[in-house]
C-alpha cells in the first residue's frame, strides 16, 4: 500500500505551486490508511459550484487544468505510485482486482492495455497526475478560487491519455450532491476540454471499448465498475 503521506511531500517538493494538505498524522490499520490534515480552504468546489458565475467556474477549471499540465512534466518509465509500487487506479487494472494496477513498464502497459479489438493509445512515457480530481477534492475560497487539492492516493504516473480520459469517463468525478440546476456531469466535461485544449489527447472511444472487452484475457469476468460519457 501507498502512503498518500509520501505522494503529499513528493508533490510539495517536485510541484510546489500545487497548494497541498500539511500532514499530521498517517498510520495504517491492515488493508487501509488513515490521514489526519490541517484544514484547507473555506468548503469543496463542489458545495459552491451551484452559486458561482460562469467566470468564476471557468476560473476553477483553469486552474485544476493547469495543475495537471504543470504536474505532467514530471515523467518516469513505469506506470506506478511516486515511490515505484503499485498505482491506486482501478480503472485502468486489466486483472480484476479493481483496486491497484503497476507497477509496468512501457511494454507491460501497453500489452495490459491492448486487447483483439481496442489497441492501446500511443505513447512514450508516463506522466505523474493525480487521478481523482472531482469536486469534493478541490478546497476553494468562498467565491470559488482554488486552495488546495486533496485526497492523493490515487496519484502516480500513468500514460498522458489518461489525464484528459479519466474526467470523460468516470462517475466519480461529477458533482455529487448535484447543486440545483446545475447537471452531475458540468464539471468533469469542463475540466476535460481544458485538458483536451491544453495539448492532453482523450480516448474515451478506446477505453470504453478495451473496458468491455479485457476480461477476454480473463476465464471469468471481474470488474463492474461503472462508466460514464462526459
Amino acid at each position: 500500500m501507498e502512503s498518500e503521506a509520501a505522494t503529499i511531500a513528493f508533490v510539495k517538493h517536485a510541484a510546489p505551486y500545487v497548494p497541498t494538505p500539511n500532514v499530521i498524522h498517517e498510520w495504517f490499520d491492515e488493508d487501509r490508511s488513515f490521514l489526519i490534515v490541517e484544514h484547507l480552504g473555506h468548503s469543496t468546489l463542489n458545495d459552491v459550484w451551484g452559486s458561482l458565475s460562469a467566470s468564476q467556474r471557468s476560473l476553477a477549471v483553469h486552474t485544476v487544468a493547469g495543475y495537471c499540465q504543470r504536474m505532467a512534466t514530471n515523467t518516469s518509465h513505469l506506470l506506478s505510485s511516486t515511490t515505484g509500487k503499485c498505482a491506486g487506479e482501478p480503472y485502468l487494472d486489466a486483472t480484476g482486482d479493481e483496486l491497484l494496477v503497476g507497477p509496468l513498464t512501457l511494454e507491460q502497459c501497453r500489452e495490459a492495455l491492448t486487447t483483439s479489438s481496442a489497441p492501446c493509445p500511443p505513447f512514450e512515457q508516463f506522466h505523474f497526475y493525480h487521478a481523482d480530481l472531482g469536486p469534493t477534492n478541490i478546497m476553494v475560497s468562498e467565491g470559488g478560487v482554488v486552495e488546495g487539492i486533496i485526497d492523493w492516493e490515487s496519484a502516480g504516473y500513468y500514460p498522458q491519455f489518461w489525464i484528459a480520459t479519466k474526467p470523460s469517463v468516470s462517475p466519480g468525478l461529477s458533482l455529487c450532491p448535484v447543486p440545483p440546476g446545475c447537471e452531475e456531469w458540468e464539471w468533469r466535461r469542463a475540466l476535460k476540454s481544458e485538458l483536451e485544449r491544453l495539448g492532453f489527447p482523450q480516448a474515451r472511444t478506446w477505453f470504453i471499448e478495451w473496458f468491455q472487452t479485457k476480461d477476454e484475457k480473463d476465464a471469468e469476468p471481474k470488474n463492474d465498475m461503472e462508466i460514464q460519457g462526459g
